[in-house]
């Protein structure tokens, strides 16, 4: 529709802005993640500037995409802030802001900045969705369920948020309150989503045959959201571990490894995909491949890059660690995670049947037991 727009009036400027957030969305939620994608975001974005560079969306598109595209988070805040100079009753501009505050770890003034966004205009959904995910990383857990339900109650066929509150709970280590939850909003997950979640219950309930007989229940087509990408095989391999099919395990992380391996080939840039190729491998005992593709993913998107979801590439370099028997260096990476970031908890760490071969190890032990990582709800 915008190329139509453009067809008409080749100085639309808000047309070349909105071909320009376009790419840019493909990119960010990686659709599409070509160097020629970018190339494409940045060209549109060059032709709405020649057209009005002082105009606030032409502005703020340039922020995003240094936000997005370059995750120049720096460059990013430098224009956001001179927007907010220009226009500071504008609660996009500052929850904006905020969303960048996360990316480098100022998460306390992310906050502060979003609960102002809210108080100017509390009607948006994901401000107050976006509040609860980093409250989860502060470790307000109590305050964050409630910022999730407001957000369920403001745009109730919000999937996502169903699937974010649901994780609250998993790794808050509430599995009834999970479970509860997931079964009076069933008909508001995906078929696929909700089974997959009804399996993680059933897995950290150690009911390993319900966990199997729902994953296998999901086609092979890729699980594939923005922070993470698998397929069921990957889940398959690693409740076989738990119950200790070896030869099942092998089976399902091979097609796994198999199906990543030719994904990779065309997407080399792509961080999830070395988190669960990593995985993958260590499962098949392939030591050196697993870290490679550990630190690849980490390398592409660890903390360094992005404080708020590198912590997945660093908690998936954790999971290879202790699945290649490394235990001394898992448990200090461990600690190193939960330390800087709420995303697990004590308590989850306790219920998962993942880490059973490190029950014992000494750090673990510490880690489980130290309050500051513990649930206070």
């Amino acid at each position: 529709m915008y190329t139509k727009a453009v067809e008409i009036d080749p100085e639309f400027t808000l047309a070349w802005v909105g071909m320009a957030a376009c790419s840019r969305f493909l990119y960010w939620f990686c659709y599409d993640l070509s160097e020629e994608n970018l190339a494409t975001a940045k060209s549109y974005l060059d032709k709405a500037k020649a057209l009005s560079p002082g105009s606030k969306e032409v502005r703020f598109e340039e922020a995003w995409y240094y936000y997005h595209c370059l995750r120049d988070y720096h460059r990013a805040l430098e224009l956001l802030e001179k927007l907010r100079d220009d226009y500071p009753n504008d609660d996009y501009i500052i929850a904006s802001i905020s969303f960048v505050c996360r990316r480098i770890g100022e998460f306390s003034r992310s906050l502060e900045l979003n609960e102002k966004a809210l108080s100017m205009n509390s009607s948006v959904f994901f401000y107050w969705e976006d509040a609860a995910f980093t409250l989860r990383v502060l470790r307000e857990y109590d305050k964050a369920e409630k910022y999730f339900k407001r957000t369920i109650y403001i745009s109730p066929d919000n999937t996502e948020t169903y699937m974010n509150l649901s994780d609250l709970y998993i790794s808050t280590g509430q599995l009834q309150a999970a479970g509860e939850f997931i079964a009076k909003n069933k008909d508001s997950f995906e078929a696929r989503d909700l089974k997959r979640y009804q399996s993680q219950l059933a897995f950290l309930e150690r009911n390993y045959d319900q966990a199997l007989q729902l994953m296998n229940s999901l086609s092979d087509d890729p699980i594939s959201f923005q922070n993470f990408y698998y397929t069921k095989h990957l889940q398959l391999g690693l409740i076989c571990r738990a119950m200790g099919d070896d030869e099942g395990a092998a089976r399902h992380f091979t097609l796994e490894r198999d199906h990543l391996t030719r994904k990779i080939s065309g997407a080399e840039n792509d961080y999830r995909l070395y988190c669960s190729l990593g995985i993958a491998s260590a499962g098949l005992g392939l030591k050196e491949e697993a870290i490679m593709a550990g630190e690849k993913a980490i390398d592409l998107l660890g903390f360094q890059k992005d404080a708020l979801v590198g912590v997945l590439q660093e908690l998936a370099m954790v999971r290879i660690l202790v699945m290649t028997e490394d235990y001394d260096e898992a448990m200090k990476r461990l600690e190193d995670v939960i330390s800087f970031h709420g995303y697990i908890t004590a308590e989850e760490l306790r219920i998962d049947p993942f880490w059973d071969p490190v029950r014992n190890h000494e750090k673990f032990r510490e880690i489980v037991s130290d309050p500051t990582y513990r649930v206070n709800l």
